[in-house]
């Protein structure tokens, strides 16, 4: 009975590992450049990590070349469900960018080129903070959006959830000195048939963060 829950333990074990196919390899060529003016960033490192959601491997390591190009090559997993992401990790002066959850399936004859609008240095980020205010229970806020610059921290490839529509109680980071809007739809039920209006503010922010009251 030991001897059977032994390899039952290792079998479990075992079957927890990422396996490669020895004969492909895939490949990431991508650019990576700063958000502001577009330069290629040299000397970035990078890393692409395998998981299958019990064991993580980084599977392939370097830095940007002179141009700021990234080309990474390495043996393709066995399962099509194991995740690929690429994590490049600049020093503090710019923040970390992650593309995640890329599926083999998401490489065309092998090979994939993320993009992006590229990477923000640290001291270019300020936060926007919406407060929503509902002064009454018969009108309802709906179609939240900002269109401002944004970095982008996370690349997702294959979202497992769609967008939480919670995200504008949360601070979120922002580029500093620009102007957006934030629009928005009210539907007013105390009426029949409802009426709807639509909003689009115009905000500006210049280096400090900024506070938004939606009162509605």
């Amino acid at each position: 009975m030991k001897k059977l829950l032994f390899l039952l333990v290792l079998f479990t074990f075992n079957s927890c590992e990422i396996y490669y196919d020895g004969e492909t390899r895939l490949v990431i060529d991508t650019v990576v450049k700063d958000i502001d003016d577009g330069t290629p960033l040299k000397n970035i490192p990078f890393k692409v990590i395998v998981t299958n959601g019990y064991d993580t491997e980084t599977i392939s390591t370097g830095m940007t070349d002179n141009e700021g190009r990234i080309l990474a090559i390495f043996p393709a997993p066995k399962s099509d469900s194991d995740l690929i992401s690429l994590n490049i990790i600049p020093e503090e002066t710019y923040q970390k960018q992650e593309f995640v959850r890329i599926l083999k399936s998401d490489f065309i004859n092998y090979k994939i080129s993320p993009v992006s609008t590229g990477l923000v240095k640290t001291d270019r980020i300020t936060q926007l903070n919406i407060e929503i205010i509902q002064t009454s229970s018969q009108i309802a806020l709906s179609d939240l959006a900002i269109n401002a610059i944004r970095p982008e921290f996370v690349i997702d490839y294959n979202p497992e959830y769609e967008d939480d529509p919670s995200w504008y109680f949360y601070p979120i980071s922002i580029l500093k000195n620009q102007t957006f809007n934030i629009s928005y739809k009210l539907t007013d039920f105390s009426v029949n048939p409802a009426s709807v209006e639509y909003f689009s503010v115009p905000i500006t922010v210049e280096n400090e963060s900024i506070n938004y009251q939606l009162i509605y």
